[in-house]
């Protein structure tokens, strides 16, 4: 108790209070390497600023006070700005300079009481005893989710049936086992929607597709207009609970959570593949290798509601776009395009390796998603160029797409040499483009759907797939399973 009373441990205790906290709200979703290291930056910060206000208070106790209330509105503000958006009436109160403001003059009045008082022992053993027991629930929780989170995660599914169905199945012994690779093309717009929205002829890139062994379907769509709907779903094999995403917060969170627990990959890794993850999402506890991603990941999961996060997200890059300022502007814009290039490179680096196990690799791709970063003779756009770009450009969407077909053709002929042809390649689209002017809401669904089946694979597409039924028309086809084909119904949900 006296240590408790002398050192202001809560210095410590906050920010591990924080990863956490945060680790048993996403369901244990952080790594523990990532999340210790967090923990550490957080602890040289804060002893950082202690040594800087310790030349103000003379006294290790009061430093520590004053960044224990720095750190808290840091770590907290994104649950702070958020509770008010819903309970103020004046919007002011929500703005950035207000709060900010508010919060600078109460810290200024906190700091002179602070410099004024003469003791704060009580003040540092009533902290230091509250985050050790809110540590201590905490864990609990976070054991309580270890053991039991599983089995609760799996009640998020609307056909329990059908989820535990897939995750317990056996492949006989006695069925050959090929890898599988699994490509999105982010916002690849179908046949239907080229046609009719952009007058656009596509069937040079299906042809090729075809001279290479693939199956198209030609009719394919899409059932949910957003990313991460469309993947858990193809994932899962089966429609979202509308109930989990009657918003898009809940949507989002409910999405990830069936997207990184999903039955299909767990039924490949329960009959002995090896998973490899070069997407956007967190899939079967391993993290997106995405760096500036558009989908959390890591610890960006918990500190993405952090005050320099959220001023990073809706105030640095307006003032940026404002005032271009283009080192910032830069590192926004090409983070996409980095990360296609990685995700794209390690798949193939991972057909060439020689493996034991069955492999199955699910790459995402943001192609021919915004930004547009070339045009149809592959020309690299300048930043000028890109800056002054918009997602509704037809003519932009267009001219990528272009690009993006000679970069995958490529890309699948690197694949089909170095897997010898044994490969199942699934390339696919997880919805049209959503930024088309006046478009036809319909159109939005159509997709890219195409399957190469090595010849020990006997397979034959339909002209009318949605994603939803991509896999349960695999694995009944190829291990003779009875997996419930479902209805190809589209849902519009916003982010």
């Amino acid at each position: 108790m006296r240590l408790l009373k002398k050192y202001p441990f809560f210095i410590l205790t906050l920010p591990l209070f924080f990863i956490v906290h945060g680790a048993v709200e996403n369901k244990g979703q952080i790594p523990l390497g990532d999340g210790l290291i967090l923990w550490a930056t957080y602890i040289l910060t804060s002893a950082i600023l202690v040594g800087l206000f310790y030349g103000l208070f003379k006294s290790l106790h009061k430093a520590a006070l004053a960044v224990f209330v720095l750190m808290s509105f840091h770590l907290f503000f994104g649950a702070l700005h958020d509770w008010l958006k819903q309970v103020v009436i004046f919007p002011i109160l929500t703005k950035y300079v207000f709060i900010l403001s508010l919060f600078l003059l109460l810290l200024v009045a906190f700091l002179w009481w602070l410099k004024k008082s003469k003791r704060v022992d009580r003040g540092i053993y009533f902290l230091n005893l509250l985050f050790v027991f809110l540590i201590v629930i905490e864990g609990v929780g976070f054991l309580y989710n270890s053991v039991y989170g599983k089995s609760k995660e799996e009640k998020l599914h609307l056909r329990q049936d059908i989820t535990d169905y897939i995750k317990t199945a056996k492949i006989p012994d006695s069925i050959n086992k090929p890898d599988i690779y699994i490509t999105i093309l982010d916002e690849y717009a179908g046949k239907q929607q080229l046609s009719e929205g952009y007058n656009y002829d596509n069937s040079p890139f299906i042809n090729n597709l075809l001279q290479r062994g693939f199956q198209v379907s030609d009719g394919s769509i899409s059932n949910y207009n957003a990313t991460i709907y469309s993947t858990s779903s193809l994932f899962s094999a089966q429609f979202m609970d509308s109930a989990h995403v009657a918003n898009s917060a809940m949507g989002f969170n409910h999405s990830r959570k069936l997207i990184n627990d999903n039955p299909i990959i767990s039924f490949f890794e329960n009959n002995g593949y090896q998973f490899y993850n070069q997407s956007i999402f967190r899939v079967r506890d391993q993290a997106s290798p995405n760096v500036e991603g558009f989908v959390p990941s890591k610890t960006d999961v918990i500190t993405q509601a952090t005050l320099l996060s959220r001023l990073r997200k809706d105030v640095f890059l307006n003032i940026a776009t404002r005032y271009n300022i283009d080192w910032y502007l830069k590192k926004e814009k090409y983070a996409a395009g980095k990360n296609n290039k990685m995700a794209a490179d390690e798949t193939l680096a991972i057909s060439n390796m020689e493996s034991s196990k069955p492999k199955i690799v699910y790459t995402h791709l943001l192609m021919p998603h915004y930004p547009y970063y070339n045009d149809s003779t592959g020309r690299e756009l300048t930043f000028s160029e890109l800056k002054k770009q918009q997602f509704n450009d037809k003519n932009a969407y267009l001219s990528y797409l272009k690009y993006t077909n000679k970069v995958v053709l490529s890309y699948l002929d690197s694949l089909l040499a170095n897997t010898k042809k044994q490969a199942i390649i699934i390339l696919l689209s997880d919805h049209g483009n959503r930024y088309l002017p006046n478009e036809k809401e319909k159109l939005l669904y159509s997709n890219l759907l195409s399957i190469y089946t090595p010849p020990t694979v006997s397979f034959l597409l339909a002209d009318s797939v949605s994603n939803v039924n991509v896999f349960p028309l695999l694995l009944n086809n190829m291990f003779h399973f009875n997996l419930p084909l479902q209805s190809n119904n589209i849902y519009k949900f916003a982010y």
